[in-house]
This record gives C-alpha cells, sequence and structure tokens, in this order.
C-alpha cells in the first residue's frame, strides 16, 4: 500500500506542467520534479552499483592519479599544499586515520620516481590513470543517456584537461580553508563573537564554491556530450553542499565508532576509507545526475531502468530520423548529430542512437569522421522506398538461426503474414523524398 501511493504521489509530482505557472513558482516545481526524479533514481540501484565499481576502479589507480595530480600541483607552486589538502579531504575519517591514511598515500607518491620508471612504467603510470577516467565517464554517460564514449584521441584532451583542472580547484579548496585558518587576521579576531561567526560562515563558503567550481568542471567534460554551464553548476553545488555534510556526518557516526576497529581490527581503516570512497562517489553521480535534469528537464518522466522500444516506437523514430537527415541535407543545412536529432524528435538519445545504428548498418544513412559524427543519406533518397527503412527496422536482430523462414508456421498463418507483408508494401512503397 505504502509503495502504491508512493508511486501515484510520484508520478503526479512529475507530470506536473511547470510552464502553466509563474517563474518563482515553475522554478520550484522544477525543482521538486528534479529531487523526486533523483531519488527514484537513487532506489533503483544502478547509481549505488556504478558507485561501488568506482571504488574498486578508483583503489588500484589512486596513487598514480596523484603522481600526475602532483606534477600539475607543482607546476603552480602548490605541491606543498598536497599533504594538508588530503588531510582535509580525508577529515571524515577522523584525525587519526586520516593522518595513517595520508601518511601510507605521501609515502607512496614519493617513492615513485618518474624518471626512473621507464618507458614502459610510464605507459602503465598513464594507462592507470585514463583506465580510471573512461571508467568514470562510462558511469557519466550512463547518467547522461549516451550510448557512446569518446574516441580514442579525444579521451587523452579531454581527460588531460580534467586532470589539470579538476585536483587544482579541489586542491585549492583545501588549501584556502588552511590558510583561513592560520591567518594572523584570523587568531586575532577569534576572541570576538560576531566576527568569529562571519569568519567561519566565509571559512565554510569560499571553499565550498571552488569545490562546487572542480566539481562543475568535471561535470561539464567528463560526459560525452555538450553540458551547458548552468547545468554542470547546479550538479557542483549540490555535490560540493552534500559531500561538506556527509563529511560531518561520516565523521560523527561511522569514523569514530569504536565497534569498526573490534570487528575488523588492522584492517578496519581500509574498511572506513572504502566506505568513504563508496559515499564520495555516490555523491558526485548524484550530481551528474541534478546536472542532467536540470539541462534536460522533459527527462523527469522517464525512468533509467533498460530501454525498451516497441516496434511501432521504433518505426516512428526511424521515419523522423530519416526525415531529419534528409531535410538537413536536400536543403543545405548543417547536418545533424545524434544528439540534435534526438532534441529534436523529443526521445531519449539512446533509443535514438540504437535506430541510427540500424540505418547504418543497412547503408541508408552514413556518417562523417567528425567528433561528434554527424549524419547524411548513404545513397539517394528519392531512390530509396520508405518500405526498405521499415524492413530494415523490421529485420533487425534476425540471423542465421533465428529468421522467419526457420519458423514452422501453419499454411493459413503463412499465407497471412504474406499478404500483410504485401499490403504494408503497396502503403510504404513511396520514395524518402516522397515525404520530406
Amino acid at each position: 500500500m505504502i509503495k502504491s501511493l508512493y508511486s501515484t504521489v510520484t508520478r503526479k509530482i512529475l507530470n506536473i506542467n511547470p510552464l502553466k505557472y509563474s517563474p518563482p513558482r515553475r522554478f520550484l516545481i522544477r525543482t521538486l520534479q528534479i529531487f523526486v526524479a533523483m531519488v527514484r533514481d537513487a532506489t533503483d540501484g544502478q547509481l549505488s552499483l556504478r558507485a561501488m565499481s568506482l571504488v574498486y576502479t578508483t583503489l588500484i589507480p589512486l596513487v598514480p592519479l596523484l603522481v600526475l595530480s602532483f606534477s600539475v600541483l607543482k607546476g603552480f607552486e602548490v605541491h606543498k599544499e598536497i599533504e594538508t589538502s588530503l588531510l582535509l579531504m580525508l577529515q571524515a575519517l577522523g584525525e587519526e586515520k586520516a593522518k595513517e591514511v595520508t601518511a601510507y598515500i605521501i609515502g607512496f607518491v614519493d617513492n615513485i620516481k618518474v624518471g626512473v620508471l621507464g618507458a614502459v612504467g610510464l605507459a602503465l603510470l598513464i594507462y592507470a590513470v585514463i583506465s580510471l577516467m573512461q571508467k568514470i565517464e562510462s558511469a557519466f554517460n550512463y547518467i547522461w543517456r549516451v550510448g557512446e564514449n569518446r574516441s580514442l584521441a579525444k579521451r587523452f584532451s579531454d581527460y588531460l584537461s580534467v586532470l589539470l583542472v579538476g585536483p587544482l580547484l579541489i586542491f585549492l579548496s583545501a588549501g584556502i580553508t588552511t590558510t583561513i585558518r592560520h591567518s594572523d587576521f584570523i587568531t586575532s579576531i577569534e576572541e570576538t563573537f560576531a566576527l568569529t561567526v562571519i569568519y567561519e560562515f566565509i571559512s565554510w563558503l569560499i571553499p565550498w564554491i571552488v569545490m562546487a567550481a572542480g566539481f562543475s568542471f568535471i561535470y561539464m567534460f567528463m560526459p560525452n556530450t555538450k553540458v551547458k554551464i548552468k547545468a554542470a553548476l547546479a550538479g557542483g553545488l549540490f555535490a560540493a553542499l552534500v559531500w561538506k555534510l556527509m563529511g560531518w556526518i561520516f565523521s560523527v557516526f561511522i569514523a569514530n565508532s569504536a565497534s569498526y576497529v573490534a570487528i575488523y581490527a588492522a584492517f578496519a581503516t581500509l574498511i572506513i576509507l572504502m566506505i568513504w570512497l563508496y559515499l564520495s562517489w555516490l555523491v558526485i553521480l548524484m550530481g551528474a545526475n541534478i546536472s542532467f535534469y536540470a539541462q534536460n528537464p522533459r527527462f523527469v518522466k522517464i525512468s533509467r531502468g533498460e530501454l525498451e522500444i516497441s516496434p511501432r516506437m521504433q518505426k516512428s523514430i526511424a521515419l523522423g530520423v530519416i526525415s531529419i537527415i534528409g531535410n538537413a541535407f536536400y536543403k543545405e543545412e548543417q547536418q545533424k548529430t545524434a544528439e540534435e536529432i534526438s532534441v529534436q524528435l523529443n526521445m531519449p538519445i539512446l533509443a535514438v542512437q540504437k535506430i541510427i545504428s540500424i540505418l547504418e548498418e543497412s547503408s541508408i544513412i552514413t556518417s562523417n569522421r567528425q567528433d561528434p559524427p554527424t549524419y547524411f543519406p548513404a545513397k539517394p533518397f528519392d531512390t530509396t522506398h520508405i518500405s526498405d527503412v521499415l524492413k530494415e527496422i523490421d529485420n533487425h536482430g534476425e540471423d542465421e538461426q533465428i529468421n522467419p523462414e526457420n519458423i514452422s508456421l501453419p499454411d493459413k498463418i503463412s499465407e497471412l503474414i504474406n499478404e500483410l507483408n504485401k499490403s504494408n508494401d503497396k502503403i510504404t512503397n513511396k520514395n524518402i523524398n516522397d515525404i520530406l
């Protein structure tokens, strides 16, 4: 009964049309819809599963990632703050455990001499970091409903941008906090209550804004799609805020719990670190979810479950795709990407990419080598029949073992199917250009 009531309330909230209301109410309704959609996505288990996967992926290349980040920070003359920054980032583990984990990480980083690694060692170091970034991109692409990862060449350029700017902003956030807390001016005003309250607020606000900027940068560049600054900033502000609150809750209720030490003994620090990494990745993925819905509010009604498209929908999308591609080509307009087609059709990009893949395999459309690719006719549309398109959609998934010719049907059923196919061919025997 409770589950049924929850489903009913959720459906009613998501079906509200915000455009019917004034701008302030519209903002509140959309915020509520995004929150409800985020809760729905969080409860289906996929975000949690991907966060767990990223914990394992993070532990292996953590040291190589810090080595590269350390090199970046060294170029900006802030590498001396890496230990203090790590302590602040891990303070949710508790003071003792944060110092212990930081000491281990710094020790590993110091022991890695990039100059003596050799070509193979350096290649493995970079591969470990790139594999982590690729795993993160896959998780973000899932959230953004993008079915294709970056090309190999684009991975290096985009990943390098994230590795250069992301760590700098996050460590800068921690460095600002340290600088503010240990400045002589702050020490002199600590005795004044009002100034102390203002100081506490500013010392919390500035690092939060810088951290939000770091998360926003990651949200803009990691998904293999164009993310608007406003949407990325919405996710970044949310992730930074929840990160701060989660750190306080974690340190109070989990890191200082004696039961973990009693149960796991020497492994307690590792277990707590893994829990912290899991919660951190979960918050980051939830922030990416906020960014997606902020940019694509029309998708709040669509569950993130496995995408199933009915045969009727596949045919409708296919005809819509060739119509958009044909009009752009024959009217000499700019050719469309899969994302632009999905926006124009008001369909999830995964559904559009699936149909585009079928049409490409059947040589009805083709693409260029741009990134992202744009699409145009593979053969003249004035000689391509609509029935050719629909047959390719109907026949997709058939192979030598599973196809209509191998199925045993009564004669009357076979005759009926043949008649239906002939009647459909008559209806759809127009050229594609006839419907453009």
